[in-house]
């Protein structure tokens, strides 16, 4: 054996090795310090040395993996602990980054969860640094190392990471140039074949981990794991509890506004809320979100008109879009399994928004009792208005009890109103319109015209009852066709207007009127939407009797034989006849408005005179047959078109 570098170079090795056997185990340091033996020493007296500090090291490395492996048995059962005692979620974090990073000799050990909408990795927990930049950090969930440790669910050991495709990941890149980390080990979070995060432990020199180390690292993260999915549920509960006492606690001091700020604050989301006809009652706009205004935030007339249109208010969850950027839920508030509002947010919601939904649906009950309380009160006064209104215009009553009832209702006789029937000349969407049906569009359009709460309203039948004052009614006839031309341009409307009642008994003929001047609006054509019965003249005289039978034998004796021809014939001869009478039987005239020749007029006109047996140019047979012709349509229009 020969030495290179005499005993003074020997005892330093020894002086060295004892140092480093005193220190704790790193593979690279015990690697430098071989490639120092390879230098000094050479022969038999490197071989023995080799062996003997290869005997040396092994027994430093189980010295260092037992202790590892104690420690984390340790912090293992600390951490079942902290489930069991259900600890905040800030505290398993800090817990499992601190120990971990302390038994691993790592230089950082962090957490990255996955946010709430299932897209992105968020760090929530950082031990060995305090770099802002890091604590803060966030990326895409399949980007990068980190998006395969997401996709695959298993660990990567990266030794050396300053290859560049490593540092394409920008955590992993963000800890190479702020914390100077050279290697890495990535595990998964996953409880309930969820993934909830990745764990990581970062060392700022290169180093292999050792298969022991890599199975400790994955039992590790399923214990942290479920600790953090513990502590979630935990805290979650809590929040919920807390935000429904709150809830109740608003309902009872602020009422809606108090219940929809509590919840836009939980959500940290806008709110509108609305009743079942588009009209806003409360909305709350969230500051940390955004300063604008309603207006710039709620597509008010959009939203509007969207649930205006609804025949059927919506009874569930409902997503309307509004173009490709804008979207808004709407969640119906029922009562007696009928929407009386809706929460409109801005925002489409998924499973991933599960703790945001229980929060949505107790509020939701908790404003569907306010709206109970408050509407319950309501519902049994519209009721008996409804129920004194149709038993005062069919006069199902005495006026003694009518006059006691409307003193209890506090409705006056003082004033002169009017009556007016609105009804249909094509039912709307083509469906029955029934009465259900009918009263939830009375009350779209009492709340969209702002009737006052003196017009009384009933529903009979498939018509809308209104009494409004005689100073309002011209006003507000206007505005109902106004209304129905914008909203519902396919669907015409007869709306009749009686003559000027006060009294309690006069309400019943003054239904009648309305009645018979919106049938009459009928035979009008396409042109006319509303009637006053005292512009009816002697027509109107002619049907007050309401003796059908004369009026019958009235309309046969003049045109009993021309009906029956044309039933026969097919021809066109009524229609030319009272084209040729409302025209003051001018033939030119007559014969432009039919888009005839002026000769096949007067053949026409000629005919009906034969079959008739009347002269046309007498002034009394025109009258006569005028009258003839209005009480045919009327009579025709009762039989078929008008519901009773």
């Amino acid at each position: 054996m020969t030495l290179h570098t005499g005993d003074s170079d020997y005892k330093d090795i020894l002086h060295e090795l004892s140092i480093l056997a005193k220190k704790p185990y790193h593979s690279e340091t015990w690697n430098t310090f071989r490639s120092t033996i390879n230098t000094k020493l050479s022969g038999n007296t490197l071989e023995m040395t080799k062996m003997s500090i290869s005997i040396i090291e092994n027994t430093k490395k189980r010295e260092y993996d037992l202790r590892f492996s104690t420690k984390t048995l340790e912090i293992i059962q600390q951490i079942n602990t902290e489930v069991s005692s259900l600890a905040p979620l800030d505290k398993i974090l800090k817990l499992s980054t601190d120990r971990l990073r302390s038994i691993s000799k790592a230089t950082i050990a962090l957490i990255a969860q996955v946010d709430s909408s299932g897209k992105k990795l968020q760090v929530t927990a950082l031990s060995g640094s305090s770099d802002e930049e890091l604590q803060s950090f966030q990326q895409p969930l399949a980007t990068g190392i980190c998006g395969e440790v997401v996709k695959q669910e298993k660990v990567y050991a990266i030794p050396n990471i300053e290859h560049k495709k490593n540092l394409n990941d920008p955590l992993i890149s963000l800890l190479y140039l702020k914390e100077s980390i050279r290697s890495l080990i990535c595990a998964p979070l996953v409880v309930n074949k969820e993934l909830i995060g990745i764990f990581i432990i970062a060392k700022d020199h290169p180093n292999n981990s050792s298969p022991f180390l890599l199975d400790v690292m994955i039992k590790y993260c399923n214990q942290t794991a479920i600790a953090i999915n513990n502590a979630r549920l935990y805290a979650n509960e809590l929040r919920v509890s807390s935000m429904h006492k709150e809830l109740f606690q608003e309902a009872f001091n602020q009422g809606y506004s108090g219940i929809v700020g509590k919840l836009s604050d939980f959500l940290n989301e806008h709110i509108l809320l609305t009743d079942e006809l588009g009209n806003v009652i409360d909305a709350h706009i969230s500051q940390s979100i955004s300063n604008m205004s309603i207006e710039n935030i709620f597509d008010l007339p959009f939203l509007t008109k969207k649930v205006l249109s609804k025949i059927e208010p919506y009874s569930t969850t409902t997503v309307l879009h509004v173009g490709k950027e804008t979207s808004y839920s709407i969640f119906p508030i029922l009562l007696h399994d009928k929407a009386v509002a809706y929460l409109i947010i801005p925002k489409i919601y998924n499973e991933w928004d599960h703790l945001d939904l229980v929060a949505i649906e107790q509020a939701k009950n908790i404003l569907s009792l306010k709206f109970t309380q408050e509407h319950t009160g309501i519902e049994v006064e519209n009721r008996l208005r409804l129920d004194y209104v149709y038993d005062l215009i069919l006069g199902l009553e005495t006026e003694e009890d009518l006059l006691r009832r409307a003193r209890y209702l506090k409705i006056s006789f003082q004033q002169p109103r009017q009556i007016i029937i609105l009804t249909f000349k094509n039912h709307l969407d083509t469906e029955h319109l029934d009465s259900k049906r009918l009263s939830q569009f009375s009350e779209k359009l009492q709340y969209d015209l702002g009737f006052s709460k003196i017009h009384l309203s009933t529903i009979h039948g498939s018509k809308l009852v209104i009494i409004v004052p005689v100073e309002e009614t011209d006003l507000l006839t206007k505005n109902i066709l106004s209304y129905f031309k914008e909203n519902y341009p396919t669907n015409d409307i007869s709306i009749g207007i009686s003559n000027a009642v006060l009294e309690a008994t006069e309400y019943v003929s003054g239904y009648n009127e309305a009645k018979k001047a919106a049938q009459f609006v009928n035979l009008f054509g396409e042109k006319k939407h509303f009637l006053h019965y005292n512009d009816l003249g002697i027509i109107g005289v002619i049907f007050e009797s309401s003796n059908y039978t004369s009026l019958r034998t009235f309309k046969n004796k003049y045109l009993g034989k021309l009906i029956n021809y044309e039933g026969q014939n097919k021809s066109d001869l009524i229609q030319s006849l009272q084209v040729f009478l409302d025209n003051e039987s001018a033939y030119q005239a007559t014969a432009k408005q039919l888009h005839v020749h002026y000769n096949t007029l007067r053949y026409r006109i000629e005919r009906v005179e034969e079959i008739i047996q009347l002269d046309l140019s007498s002034a009394q047979n025109r009258l006569n047959l005028q009258i003839a012709l209005a009480i045919h349509q009327l009579l025709d229009s009762l039989s078929k078109n008008t519901p009773q």
